[in-house]
């Protein structure tokens, strides 16, 4: 008899590494994506907070548009997008704010997007993560992975 721990070792790895993916190596990318971009010359402890904010704001649109990609629910991708935007909408009014967000946005949604697709494929295509081949079941699925 197997340890039940041991059981979903390597799901709860995977798992772990590809939230690390989204999160840290996207929030990684997403730095050197935007560069001095954040930077602006009137820069203060608002437009400091705004931007830090803006990192943590980041990594759970990331986490969340990668669940809605898993349970393929494209609403919540878009209700994600709304919610962000419609709480930013204000500081919106500074064009380098607005291009910093949208941009960020945009790595955001492209980072997410990607790797949900890619550990989609992974869990279809090989025969490992048996304990997550609930979520590319033909029956669920309604998206074709080529």
């Amino acid at each position: 008899m197997t340890d039940p721990v041991l059981k979903y070792y390597d799901e709860v790895l995977f798992i772990v590494v590809v939230l690390g993916f989204l999160s840290y190596i996207g929030n990684f990318i997403a730095k050197k994506i935007l560069g001095n971009r954040g930077k602006l010359s009137n820069q203060n402890d608002e437009t400091e907070a705004f931007f830090q904010n803006g990192q943590l704001i980041g990594t759970l649109e990331r986490l969340l548009i990668f669940i809605a990609i898993l349970i393929q629910e494209w609403s919540l991708v878009g209700i994600v997008v709304a919610l962000k935007t419609i709480a930013r909408y204000k500081e919106l009014d500074d064009q380098n704010k607005a291009e910093y967000f949208l941009i960020g946005s945009l790595f955001s949604l492209l980072w997410a997007v990607s790797i949900g697709v890619l550990v989609l494929l992974l869990i279809k295509e090989t025969g490992c993560f048996e304990q997550l081949k609930f979520l590319v079941d033909d029956k669920t699925m309604n998206v074709k992975i080529l």
